[in-house]
């Protein structure tokens, strides 16, 4: 894999997403829902501001936290996944990959860049975002919701982004983009978010009954994606006082840490494994034509041996004829 080819085309790819219109409607999109939310006109249902009858701030680690893993989850997922899975779809729709055969670019240099560029781009479309979440939570004047702002903190939110936004985005592009690469259609790619929208919510994070076993819920913690099983089973739902929740970091333990590995893992993984189908359909394609020509040339040969034969003797002209109707000759 040569670092320079590969290089060129990640920043080919990123260039092209950096300049469509989808990505510049995320843009604005988080701008007025992060806007929405540090202000109060735009709410998440995802617990009380109030605990124990004192105001939590909205810039604590595990406000922040939640913040990121729904704004991620529920933004980032479907056009990240369009991003990633139209990627390769555009280029065959505009007969771009015949053309790579007439260079030294390999399947690896091409697959890998264009989901390095893809990958990229929101990435830097997250750190959009915390930049918003810091401006509008600790810049933009407070008014009336200043009992909800509490002092800046870095920590809050590069933790929030490296554990939560970040390991849900690199998973998404992986599996979108396989899932591109591999069918070739648009609708896998376009169902993908939304199928894993249903099972999150109405499953992974709402099912939760009184007599559920420990050990299968800490199990439905490592499969969910975006990490809010845990966040609420651990830390929320349970109430430990406006003190702890304002003042304490999230702490991480061995099982979250681990499935945020893990799914990193899996959104890699599933790009080396659409490289090895890139590569091995691009072989194939490659052997076709020269096969075809090879096929050709060998039946015009057959049948200039077979007209010199007919003319010579009768019994060749039969045998002949027998290998031109597909049951044989014995010569």
């Amino acid at each position: 894999m040569n670092a320079s080819r590969l290089w060129r085309v990640a920043r080919t790819e990123w260039r092209h997403q950096v300049r469509r219109p989808l990505f510049w409607v995320l843009l604005v999109l988080l701008v007025a829902v992060v806007w929405g939310v540090s202000s109060g006109n735009v709410t998440i249902d995802a617990g009380s501001t109030e605990v124990g009858g004192k105001k939590a701030w909205v810039t604590s680690a595990f406000a922040v936290a939640q913040t990121v893993l729904l704004l991620t989850f529920m933004l980032f997922m479907f056009f990240v996944s369009v991003g990633a899975g139209m990627s390769v779809i555009s280029d065959d729709e505009a007969r771009v990959q015949p053309l790579l055969h007439t260079t030294p670019l390999t399947s690896a240099e091409y697959v890998w860049g264009k989901f390095a560029g893809v990958l990229g781009a929101y990435v830097l479309a997250l750190a959009w975002m915390m930049g918003l979440l810091v401006f509008f939570h600790h810049v933009v004047p407070a008014g009336a919701d200043a009992e909800f702002r509490g002092p800046f903190a870095l920590g809050n939110y590069v933790s929030a982004a490296v554990w939560f936004g970040l390991p849900l985005i690199v998973f998404m592009a992986g599996a979108a983009f396989a899932t591109g690469e591999r069918t070739r259609r648009a609708v896998p790619v376009y169902f993908l978010p939304v199928g894993l929208f249903f099972l999150c919510v109405f499953f992974l994070w709402d099912w939760s009954p009184g007599w559920l076993d420990p050990r299968v819920n800490r199990f439905l913690m490592a499969l969910d994606p975006g990490g809010f099983r845990w966040l609420t089973e651990e830390w929320i739902k349970v109430d430990r006082g406006v003190d702890f929740y304002n003042t304490r970091p999230v702490g991480l333990d061995a099982l979250f840490v681990t499935s945020r590995f893990v799914l990193m893992a899996l959104g890699l993984g599933a790009v080396a494994w659409s490289e090895r189908h890139f590569r091995a359909r691009s072989r194939a394609r490659c052997a076709r034509r020269p096969r075809a020509r090879g096929e050709s040339s060998t039946r015009r040969r057959s049948r200039s041996r077979c007209r010199t034969r007919r003319r010579r003797c009768p019994r060749c002209a039969w045998a002949c004829g027998r290998r031109a109707s597909g049951r044989g000759c014995g010569r």
